[in-house]
């Protein structure tokens, strides 16, 4: 079988083997080691010599070839030589020698190869060689193959009649029923790169991320000043607005070539990224259930640290599982969203999701009920409505937002699928905007305040 893959470099150090007396000699003190023989149609007085010395007996050893090379490429070229026992003379015999595949079939070819990105015990990757960037994190799998000629116009690498035994990051062993040049491939994944944002998404991203950061601002602004909004709900809404805030803020400064360009700072500001945006994803569960009880329990009040504390406890567990599991594949993502590899990326966008999910769950319940509350004081149940509807649709678009979040940003070799980007990043960078308008100005209480009217609402509700 011809091996296909994206990308395919040797993953082994340069040799070449010439099977020859003179040869073979010079190949014991560099510490490759050869053992071959080989059966003619008829043997009398013709021997193939090794450095192993072979005694002259009446019949040929077995067809059999044994090698081990610290190389990127070993070509393995057996030649016959005789042995003369009535002179006792040694040398080359000139015909071609032919190998008995059958029995290459049941005694195969053992090659040994010091593969090229090999790490050390202390974790440091070393590289070694001609391909100095060859990241043995970047390599996805290692196949023993052979040259065949015949394929093309100037040859390729086969897999044919050549078999995988053992490869890891240091060794690769093979076993094959053909003689050639063999050499161990690596198929490499591309190094990190990250396109330039079309003149238009950066326009609309900077645009919505300050509009995001003006609203949350004022949003958190409003509840700190005024009392009459320091409820259980507009203070779930006040820590989300100050978690979603600081995830904006991070996302921008993701965006400077100087915090790009150092991994360090790359991989803190992912993990930064990590943490806001999960305890935004957490809190707004929390917010979701706390409506959820009003409205089917008519449980108000009472919960509010309750909430917090599980709001900001789930991105901590979250965070550090990752950081514990993946802190070495951290800050290599060119955009600083946790790292290159997809693992550290799932890590922070499955508890995303399933606070999303959650959320979405919460507040499907909720509208079937709204009809029919539990609570039946009528300043409550407005109040009551106006957060739950602004809840509805925050929730939704947020869900809709970070469902693109892993189609945007993970790999999936092999898979031809639409460019998510885009789309994620123009929603997610208005998402302090929905906060403002769903939560802030979708909620009566919070529009009494913008308007001065709290003192008169009061008085009503009294």
């Amino acid at each position: 079988m011809f091996l296909r893959a994206n990308r395919v470099e040797l993953d082994s150090r340069v040799i070449t083997i010439k099977i020859s007396a003179n040869e073979l000699e010079t190949d014991v003190k560099t510490q490759t080691h050869i053992r071959i023989s080989c059966i003619f149609a008829t043997f009398l007085k013709y021997y193939f010599a090794t450095f192993l010395s072979f005694p002259p007996t009446s019949s040929p050893p077995p067809t059999h070839l044994y090698g081990h090379a610290p190389g990127r490429v070993v070509n393995l070229s057996p030649l016959p030589f005789y042995w003369q026992t009535d002179s006792e003379t040694f040398g080359q015999y000139y015909d071609r020698c032919e190998v008995d595949h059958k029995l290459l079939v049941r005694r195969p070819i053992r090659l040994s190869f010091d593969v090229l990105s090999q790490r050390h015990n202390f974790g440091r990757r070393s590289l070694s060689g001609f391909f100095d960037d060859l990241d043995d994190s970047r390599v996805r799998r290692r196949h023993c193959v052979v040259h065949d000629p015949s394929i093309g116009l100037h040859g390729a690498w086969t897999t044919e009649g050549v078999k995988t035994i053992y490869v890891d990051s240091a060794v690769a062993t093979c076993y094959a029923t053909r003689t050639g040049s063999f050499a161990v491939v690596a198929e490499v994944e591309d190094a990190p790169y990250r396109e330039e944002d079309a003149d238009w998404l950066f326009i609309f991203k900077m645009v919505g991320y300050t509009l995001s950061v003006l609203c949350l601002l004022i949003f958190i602004g409003v509840i700190v000043s005024s009392t009459y909004l320091w409820e259980m709900f507009h203070t779930l809404g006040l820590h989300l607005g100050c978690c979603l805030l600081l995830a904006i803020i991070t996302m921008i400064v993701s965006e400077l070539d100087a915090v790009r360009d150092d991994v360090k700072v790359c991989a803190a500001i992912g993990c930064l990224i990590n943490f806001f945006y999960v305890a935004t994803a957490a809190l707004m569960a929390m917010e979701s259930y706390a409506v959820f009880r009003a409205i089917v329990s008519g449980v108000i009040g009472g919960r509010t640290k309750v909430y917090l504390c599980y709001g900001y406890a789930a991105p901590f567990l979250c965070l550090g599982y990752n950081v514990l599991r993946n802190l070495a594949l951290m800050g290599t993502d060119p955009g600083c969203m946790m790292g290159w590899d997809n693992a550290p990326k799932w890590a922070f966008f499955i508890p995303v999701a399933a606070f999303a999910a959650g959320s979405v769950v919460l507040m499907v319940i909720v509208v079937c009920n709204m009809n029919s509350p539990a609570m039946r004081k009528e300043s409550i149940v407005e109040e009551l409505g106006s957060i739950a509807k602004g809840m509805v649709l925050l929730v939704l678009l947020f869900a809709l937002t970070w469902s693109f979040a892993p189609l945007a940003y993970c790999r999936f070799p092999g898979t031809e699928l639409p460019d998510f980007y885009p789309a994620f990043q123009v929603m997610n960078s208005f998402a302090g905007v929905f906060v403002f308008v769903f939560i802030g100005i979708g909620s009566t209480r919070f529009r009494t305040v913008l308007a001065g009217q709290v003192l008169h609402r009061v008085s009503e509700d009294e």
